[in-house]
């Protein structure tokens, strides 16, 4: 929920600045997100392989850069 609700935060307060701001709060809510998955598999609160849950947060990511790249920002500050 904290990865598009960061994409529309940024997006409607409508400055380049703050876009850029809120994709990158995005792109950290992703890795978290990853990190949080990783735990559950690794404890074994979650007993799944399910690929679609493996290869989503990546390409969010990947989506996410792509939209910095596109605002002239990189993942990092």
């Amino acid at each position: 929920m904290s990865v598009p609700a960061n994409i529309a935060e940024g997006y409607a307060l409508g400055t380049r600045p703050q876009m850029v701001k809120f994709f990158r709060i995005a792109f950290a809510s992703n890795e978290e997100l990853r990190t949080h998955f990783e735990v559950i598999l690794e404890s074994r609160i979650l007993d799944t392989q399910d690929p679609d849950l493996a290869t989503e947060m990546p390409r969010v990511a990947s989506m996410l850069v792509g939209l910095l790249k596109r605002y002239g920002a990189r993942p990092s500050p």
